[in-house]
């Protein structure tokens, strides 16, 4: 389950061991899966949250690594969604 809080850019972020970050961006922040450190949800826009969609879907796996760009993004969603075909 996705649970974090949505903070603006220069947001404080206090650490479960008593540190402070301040964020850089404005995003929504969980804590990591052992609870220690706030990192940005990979969920961070909604094409981005497509992205995860098709992949996922399509079942091809690892979708969340890699292509970095947009043009590879679409390039694989063409060839992902015409193998379902």
């Amino acid at each position: 389950c996705e649970v974090g809080t949505w903070k603006p850019a220069g947001s404080l972020l206090v650490h479960p061991s008593g540190e402070t970050t301040k964020t850089r961006d404005a995003g929504y922040w969980r804590l990591n899966l052992r609870g220690s450190e706030w990192e940005r949800s990979p969920f961070y826009s909604i094409p981005a949250s497509m992205w995860w969609v098709v992949v996922t879907t399509t079942t091809v796996g690892f979708g969340d690594v890699v292509p970095t760009t947009a043009v590879g993004q679409i390039f694989a969603t063409i060839a992902m969604l015409t193998g379902l075909i």
